[in-house]
């Protein structure tokens, strides 16, 4: 039977504690977690964005044909 990976067999007495070096590694992950999600709705908003910048220009081009045609 294979003994499990600890964290306390890495490091040394000298240096950061077992609780501490959790912290910092689940602090990590969740900052990793947070971008991936908030870069995941960023993309989605821009082309979300995007698409509606068009149709705003489609109706600004319709409404501007539409005003020269009523003044002919």
């Amino acid at each position: 039977m294979k003994e499990p990976i600890m964290v306390k067999n890495f490091i040394d007495g000298n240096q950061i504690r077992e609780d501490d070096l959790l912290a910092i590694i689940h602090d990590f992950i969740e900052e990793s977690v947070l971008k991936s999600v908030i870069n995941e709705f960023i993309d989605e908003d821009v082309n979300y964005l995007k698409v509606k910048n068009r149709e705003l220009r489609w109706l600004a081009t319709k409404a501007r044909f539409r005003a020269k045609d009523s003044e002919m």
